[in-house]
């Protein structure tokens, strides 16, 4: 992670469209799209060369800048989701300032997201 960002100073990415995976019936996760990402797409191809290497296949999707807001476990959570998202105004801005890296746990409970490795961009803290 830290050479995958060696060179890339912080920047600002643009908040756009929103969507759902899968786009049509019943989606499951919700997500917002963001604009002007070049560096996170850098940083993102630089990821994938140094994983491959180490066992981990290239994401054969083109690369799609987005944030997962929302994660629906059933109809009546996707339908939920769904109306907090129209009713979202999505403009606006975001910097980005350091990647992270998360280990996800998932159980029957939720999922358990606990931060592993933070890495500053531009070589600051």
């Amino acid at each position: 992670m830290r050479r995958a960002v060696e060179g890339e100073a912080p920047f600002r990415m643009r908040l756009r469209e929103t969507g759902s995976f899968p786009p049509r019936s019943s989606p499951r996760v919700y997500w917002v799209g963001l604009a002007e990402a070049e560096p996170l797409r850098r940083i993102a191809e630089r990821l994938d060369t140094a994983l491959e290497p180490l066992g981990w296949p290239r994401e054969r999707r083109p690369f799609a800048a987005h944030m997962t807001v929302a994660r629906a476990r059933s109809s009546a959570g996707s339908d939920r989701a769904r109306a907090a998202m129209e009713r979202t105004d999505v403009s606006g801005d975001v910097d980005v300032r350091r990647i992270l890296l998360f280990r996800s746990e998932l159980s029957r409970a939720g999922p358990k997201y606990t931060p592993r490795l933070d890495v500053p961009l531009g070589g600051g803290a």
